[in-house]
């Protein structure tokens, strides 16, 4: 039974996970020009009163300006889960986005806005449905500051933990009808991004 859902559900989700492999691959390509990021968290997700509360795993793609302390990104996202079976993943939707990130010492800051298609987390729809939210992130830099501290690095690892949380709503598909659902989510995650100044006109020089 499970088996059937996930493959038409993946077979749904086929169009919307797309363009976040894509901008996945987009990332790897823009490397020496740019900072990109794998970011992997796990966590909590609540659909409100009489919906159940279930664990998720997140898997993001970002890119970000490493020449700025202060300036934007862009994101692609996706959640795993299995609402039959938690040792199960499978893919529920896909989603891009985007926002503002602030370095101070250690610490970032993020906030930033998502939309997206799939189902709820631990909720089926029969079609596809659309997801709008609010995203924001506070992270602890664990290794490297080449994104901070100016100088020459052919290419660099920066390694960040810490947590994000979103809320939104999603929409159901037009065909089958339904409530409006809330959703709030909590993870906790960690960020690998590689940077490197080959491709830097500034030379590692970092804007203020």
């Amino acid at each position: 039974m499970f088996e059937r859902h996930l493959a038409d559900a993946n077979g749904r989700l086929l169009g919307v996970a797309a363009p976040v492999l894509r901008a996945f691959a987009v990332s790897t390509t823009l490397l020496l020009a740019s900072g990109c990021a794998l970011q992997l968290g796990g966590g909590v997700q609540d659909h409100g009163p009489g919906h159940p509360v279930g664990g998720a795993m997140d898997i993001e793609g970002r890119l970000v300006d490493v020449e700025a302390r202060d300036g934007a990104y862009a994101s692609g996202h996706m959640v795993l889960a299995d609402p039959d079976a938690p040792s199960r993943f499978g893919v529920r939707r896909g989603t891009v986005g985007g926002g503002l990130r602030a370095i101070r010492g250690p610490i970032t800051t993020e906030i930033g806005a998502e939309i997206g298609a799939g189902e709820p987390t631990h909720l089926q729809y029969e079609g596809l449905g659309f997801y709008a939210g609010h995203v924001g992130s506070l992270f602890f830099r664990a290794y490297g500051d080449q994104d901070v501290e100016p100088g020459f690095a052919p290419i660099s690892l920066l390694l960040d933990f810490g947590a994000t949380v979103r809320g939104g709503v999603w929409l159901p598909p037009r065909e089958t009808g339904g409530e409006v659902l809330p959703e709030q989510s909590v993870q906790l995650a960690v960020r690998i991004t590689l940077i490197s100044d080959v491709l830097d006109s500034t030379g590692g020089e970092i804007a203020q």
